[in-house]
């Protein structure tokens, strides 16, 4: 019933599609080109299985023209196994089409796309426009003496996971010759040379977005500031821990940024950020998530780099001035003039004295100020985010959240709450600790997309069973990415099983422990998912 699985990430759909339609952008074509790639996704499939040659005649009646329009939704190894030895037609429709080849090889074996790659795609390497290098048995074919991924002219797209630090770094290096490189998404591994890494990245010639993610800190304490190098990178998602004093030096390399994401900020060590010897002019949305900066360290960043923001999604704790209204309006009437939209989440100690909890009501009432209401820029707080102890602040209509992260500490004095707050207005909902669930007083009626990204590894948590249809209904799920997931195998099928309308599946990292694999694939609920 999954029409469409990845063991690593969704990008390259959107990569297949970009040149498609030159007036509309990815965001508005989206819904049209997920049905539309899951309709050829379908077919693909049932030309592949299907041995009634009169089915295939009929296939067959079919223009050019609409073959190509086919062909278009396929990635290579589809397209190979399903029209490549079906006829002399079909071949050559295959090896001679100037249509870009989009290269995907997550559920592919090393037999199958050897013979793929000698058959197919080496001499068709000019037409390759996006490619996902995941699996350690490809990345051979594109980086030998004789296999040189710089004549793959046409790239566009390209997905490096995981690659040995030394091989990353000279891989890196030939990227520079590539004349259409504008979308990298790399994930650099322990013990790396970040420093190096970066400053490959940064000379690559004409990119224009960069996801990097990592399993340690991106630390850049001995990169310089750019005196020289200045990046095309326009859109940038940081998507690891990343040192307050490092937005500097990233920002003197990148100054044309018109997007920027960090997904965890936080203060290495004390200090603020340099005295700004450059400018930066362009970036207008940025997201970032803070953990224990200071509100007078981000309001230095402000100051400094971020005075032409519209759009500002921040997501903080610890320190209890970013619920403070007057500092909030003194930060954007003196240095963000341009702010149309605020999207402010900020997780809260609440403080207890005997026995009573000492609340923030008279604090929020400033957030009720003109200057809140003229803007249409609205809040409302939980008491109970997880703990009897913690607290969130949040806006809420009428701009209306798209996705929600739980994510959030428990201790010992669990107190679940029975009245729910509905967030009606939410599509995706992101879990990075399962243990929030079960005292979560929220609920997202409308979900349809979940991401876990739980990394706790300790046993005694990863034993509890967690009930996800607390907070959303299971049953309308069409997507599902398991970035990282320390629960059994046999609760992952148990979700799938519960989950009968997901047709995209991401599965990145999850654990296999805990898991008696012969009575479980004999189980009703394996058979079925």
């Amino acid at each position: 019933r999954i029409n469409h699985y990845s063991l690593n990430n969704s990008y390259i759909d959107l990569s297949m599609t970009q040149n498609k339609r030159q007036g509309h952008t990815l965001t508005d074509d989206w819904d049209d080109i997920k049905k539309k790639k899951l309709q050829c996704t379908s077919l693909f499939s049932s030309i592949k299985s299907n041995t009634n040659r009169s089915s295939i005649s009929q296939f067959e009646n079919l223009s050019n023209e609409v073959i190509y329009e086919i062909f278009e939704f396929l990635d290579a190894c589809q397209l190979y196994e399903s029209f490549f030895d079906l006829n002399i037609r079909f071949r050559n429709l295959c090896k001679h089409s100037n249509l870009p080849i989009q290269i995907n090889t997550q559920s592919v074996s090393k037999s199958t796309f050897q013979r793929i790659h000698t058959n197919f795609i080496l001499s068709n390497r000019h037409r390759i426009q996006s490619l996902d290098l995941s699996n350690s048995f490809i990345i051979d074919c594109f980086s030998s003496s004789t296999e040189d991924i710089s004549k793959c002219s046409q790239l566009q797209t390209l997905i490096l996971d995981k690659m040995e630090s030394g091989y990353l770094e000279n891989f890196l290096r030939s990227l520079a010759s590539l004349p259409n490189l504008s979308s990298l998404f790399i994930f650099i591994g322990l013990n790396s040379n970040k420093n190096i890494l970066w400053n490959l990245i940064f000379q690559l010639p004409v990119l224009k977005y960069c996801k990097i993610s990592s399993e340690e800190n991106l630390y850049l304490g001995y990169l310089p500031m750019s005196t020289n190098t200045i990046s095309s990178i326009k859109h940038l998602v940081i998507n690891s821990k990343l040192d307050y004093n490092d937005v500097d030096t990233i920002l003197s390399y990148a100054p044309q940024l018109r997007r920027l994401s960090i997904n965890y900020l936080y203060p290495y060590c004390t200090g603020g950020t340099h005295v700004p010897l450059f400018t930066v002019n362009n970036l207008t949305h940025v997201s970032l998530t803070l953990d224990h900066l200071l509100f007078d360290q981000f309001e230095t960043l402000v100051k400094n780099y971020l005075s032409q923001v519209k759009v500002l999604h921040i997501s903080s704790n610890y320190d209890s001035t970013y619920i403070n209204a007057i500092r909030w309006e003194n930060l954007i009437l003196s240095h963000m003039s341009y702010l149309q939209i605020l999207d402010l989440q900020h997780i809260y100690d609440i403080v207890y004295r005997n026995n009573q909890a000492l609340m923030h009501e008279n604090i929020f009432q400033y957030f009720t100020s003109p200057f809140w209401i003229e803007r249409q820029w609205f809040f409302a707080h939980d008491t109970n985010f997880g703990s009897p102890s913690r607290g969130i602040f949040y806006s809420i209509q009428p701009y209306r959240r798209k996705y929600f992260t739980l994510t959030g500490e428990l201790n010992s004095d669990e107190c679940p709450s029975q009245d729910k707050t509905i967030f009606d207005s939410v599509h995706h909902v992101i879990i990075q600790d399962e243990r929030m669930i079960g005292n979560c007083s929220k609920y997202f009626p409308n979900t349809n997309e979940l991401t876990i990204s739980d990394q706790r590894t300790d046993r005694a948590k990863r034993s509890a069973i967690i009930s996800i249809d607390r907070i959303l209904p299971l049953i309308q799920l069409t997507t599902l990415s398991i970035d990282y997931s320390h629960r059994p195998f046999s609760k992952v099928i148990d979700l799938l099983y519960s989950t009968p309308h997901v047709h995209t599946l991401v599965v990145k990292c999850v654990s296999l422990v805990a898991t008696d694999y012969f009575p479980l694939q004999r189980s009703e609920k394996f058979r079925l998912v």
